[in-house]
């Protein structure tokens, strides 16, 4: 990013470093913090942030970042002129709050930043996603230590990644721990891990493994008689099906300590400067997603996507 821009932060207490990491990789200048528990402003060295809908409709930063789950409609949104409100945390949390808080309603809406689908490993897949096609199998792994993100952000990504590149399935059924705990009904609250099976109408399968107990993980693994894809945030490996390498790319940037901070703080700059969005129907088919599986754990049953989607554009 060019120049130096100013920054509101909404982040937990414990997210200070992270919220650190970010600014100084980015280049931000940290203005005002704040969050649910009063935030990280003394341990950034920054003005007290009360009330994040109000830092995006009048704050004086360039860049309104968020890090924990909030409350901030579509509309709101639509009030932030020419400051980028970025977040690494599902906006909205819900599938059945698209239509009640305008997110249907309007042309392009948030994304989640550093989101897997937006990986340049993908790019880098183009020729073997076109010879494999849709693969009838894809297992996505999305991993976080508590300070670094929620489950529900990973299960977001995953999701996200999924229909990207399957299209929407058509039944999920998932497992929580911790078991016998009340399941949230949002993503916003929700914490531990989370395994989900997902149905494709013409036959085709997916996985996905959530949690944010666990080290920072990212991968998707396309499975194909024709040969098998694995992608992370710094890699690509095509194979064929005898498992010879017939193409991969390793980024060439020296790893970092902090992988988490890492791949966060490049999905922030790419937010920033790209203006391109999802739109909002993949948005809507990845809540349903979402949705479809915290029910599944609450009945113990597969339930039915499409359902959940026709509820939320109702």
């Amino acid at each position: 990013m060019e120049g130096v821009r100013t920054s509101a932060i909404w982040a937990r207490a414990e997210q200070a470093p992270l919220a650190r990491a970010l600014a100084d990789i980015t280049g931000l200048s940290i203005l005002r913090a704040g969050g649910p528990d009063q935030g990280p402003a003394s341990q950034l060295g920054a003005d007290r942030l009360h009330d994040i809908r109000r830092a995006i409709v009048e704050g004086p930063e360039d860049v309104i970042l968020i890090l924990t789950p909030t409350s901030v409609d579509a509309r709101t949104l639509r009030t932030a002129r020419s400051r980028h409100i970025v977040s690494t945390e599902p906006l909205p949390c819900s599938a059945l709050t698209l239509r009640q808080e305008g997110w249907l309603d309007i042309g392009s809406e948030f994304r989640l930043a550093a989101g897997m689908r937006f990986w340049r490993g993908i790019d880098e897949a183009a020729v073997a996603l076109a010879e494999i096609g849709r693969p009838p199998m894809v297992v996505a792994r999305s991993t976080s230590a508590p300070h670094e993100s929620t489950l529900g952000a990973r299960l977001f990504d995953a999701a996200d990644a999924i229909v990207s590149l399957m299209g929407e399935p058509t039944v999920a059924f998932a497992s929580w721990s911790p078991a016998g705990q009340p399941i949230p009904e949002s993503l916003a609250s929700l914490s531990g891990s989370m395994s989900v099976t997902l149905a494709f109408a013409d036959g085709r399968s997916a996985g996905i493994i959530a949690s944010d107990r666990a080290s920072w993980t990212r991968s998707v693994e396309l499975l194909s008689p024709r040969g098998g894809i694995y992608l992370s945030d710094r890699a690509m490996v095509w194979n064929d099906p005898s498992g010879f390498a017939r193409d991969r790319w390793d980024d060439p940037a020296p790893a970092s300590a902090w992988p988490a901070a890492d791949a966060l703080a490049t999905g922030v700059r790419v937010a920033i400067e790209s203006q391109s969005q999802a739109s909002p129907t993949s948005l809507a088919s990845v809540l349903a997603l979402c949705q479809a599986a915290l029910l599944s754990v609450r009945t113990g049953q597969a339930e039915s996507i499409e359902t959940l989607r026709r509820l939320a554009e109702a």
